[in-house]
């Protein structure tokens, strides 16, 4: 009788000491979760007002350059533009040194190690893409054989120039009638879609263009394909837009 006493205190005592460093083990567990979560608010909060600031920077930035007391060619001072004939625009107005423009008509994403060692001499900060008007003209079964060879040029692109931030431009969009010339235009839409996503994937800037485009349909020229001299400050302000402002 003795010994189912001695048993049961035993018993007792082991699920006490147990409830005990249960409750301590929740007590410390909860106060980890709080600190975490007080941290997180923190962070969050932090990130939040960052990404404020950067608005307003860039909103000030914008109406500087509208109100014409920030030049934005000046803006591009150290980076390059590539494209194609739409790109070209950019030296045969003369609104930017050729220097920083490598485009001519009919270039398309493959040409774009043709430049590398261009492109290395200068060593842009920034690298402004505009491509993707040629490249969809049969030369890709879909959108995904054509991110897919993106991908591929743009990792060279990064081996060479680890530093160079890479911007890419959505395919601008052509007029309506230019759609009945060719009918791969027709593609644009599904293109652009699935750069975006590729630039959230692989973490390139993206540069939307579809509302400056039909905000300014006026400043295409009579094909509905390329752009008149005044459209080039609207694209360029757009560009820009897309670089975060520190």
């Amino acid at each position: 009788m003795r010994e189912k006493k001695v048993w049961r205190i035993w018993i007792f005592c082991a699920a006490a000491f147990l409830t005990g460093n249960a409750v301590a083990k929740a007590e410390e567990n909860s106060v980890e979760e709080g600190v975490a979560y007080i941290e997180s608010l923190e962070a969050k909060s932090t990130t939040e007002i960052e990404e404020k600031i950067r608005e307003i920077k860039k909103k000030e930035r914008q109406t500087a350059m509208e109100n014409g007391e920030l030049s934005v060619w000046d803006q591009f001072y150290d980076s390059v533009i590539m494209g194609d004939s739409r790109t070209v625009g950019l030296t045969e107005y003369e609104l930017m040194d050729s220097e920083r423009v490598l485009a001519n008509p009919g270039d398309r994403i493959d040409t774009i190690l043709e430049y590398l060692d261009t492109i290395a001499i200068i060593n842009p900060e920034n690298l402004f893409l505009c491509y993707g008007l040629n490249d969809l003209m049969g030369y890709y079964a879909d959108p995904s054989e054509f991110i897919d060879k993106y991908r591929t040029i743009l990792t060279q692109v990064k081996d060479r120039l680890p530093n160079v931030q890479i911007y890419i431009n959505s395919i601008l969009p052509v007029q309506d009638f230019a759609l009945y010339e060719n009918s791969s235009y027709s593609q644009i839409g599904e293109y652009n879609e699935a750069l975006q996503t590729f630039c959230e994937e692989d973490g390139y800037g993206f540069i939307d263009n579809t509302q400056i485009a039909a905000e300014h349909a006026d400043l295409y020229e009579d094909d509905g394909i390329h752009l008149k001299k005044d459209f080039y400050e609207y694209w360029l302000m757009n560009m820009i837009n897309g670089v975060e402002v520190e």
